[in-house]
């Protein structure tokens, strides 16, 4: 099985961790980048060019939403299978975003069962998922808290520093798309997060 790029968008850096373990199970050595905050996570796209995108939908910095569009329109991107994930998001927002034009493949709310997850993103690969053994698959719990104890060296894993205040540079006159109509769901009483001073 060939390596694959897998990148995670996902400001928890202990379930980002757990998501790239899971993925690498049964001998698996899939290179991954993580991102924290969602305003790197289209330059990080473009330059990784990745077999596999893994969104978390309260990531905080942008709407993952209108990131979702951005991968969907761009010429080398929006073929990119992306796996979509929300804590928060309510049934009907989802489902909003799952029949709009920009949707992702695959939408989980957490907490989701771990080997539907590993089986699902290598389907989205166009990969069979590597057997894992009887400890491994004892080891690896039913919910997305079960892998906090990560070797990160264990893991191809990529994580780009940023100074502090730096912003991620933007072409003149470039503006975040937005599908005419195209509404973001949000979950119910919630607002999108956004670091403090930040615009979008």
């Amino acid at each position: 099985m060939a390596p694959k790029k897998i990148l995670i968008v996902e400001h928890d850096k202990e379930f980002a961790l757990s998501l790239a373990a899971v993925l690498n199970q049964g001998g698996a050595e899939h290179r991954f980048s993580t991102v924290d905050r969602s305003k790197k996570a289209m330059r990080e796209a473009k330059e990784m060019q990745p077999d596999l995108v893994i969104l978390r939908a309260e990531t905080p910095g942008m709407s993952v939403y209108n990131f979702c569009t951005r991968l969907r329109k761009h010429e080398t991107l929006h073929s990119v299978p992306i796996i979509f994930m929300s804590s928060e998001a309510t049934e009907e927002a989802i489902q909003r975003h799952r029949e709009g034009k920009h949707a992702a493949d695959v939408y989980f709310m957490i907490p989701f069962d771990m080997e539907e997850f590993r089986l699902k993103a290598f389907e989205l690969m166009g990969e069979h998922p590597p057997d894992i053994s009887e400890p491994e698959a004892t080891e690896q719990a039913q919910d997305v808290g079960a892998l906090q104890d990560v070797d990160e060296s264990d893991l191809n894993l990529e994580q780009e520093p940023q100074a502090e205040g730096e912003q991620e540079p933007q072409a003149e006159g470039e503006q975040e798309p937005q599908a005419e109509g195209e509404q973001e769901p949000q979950a119910e009483g919630g607002q999108e997060p956004q670091a403090e001073g930040e615009q979008e």
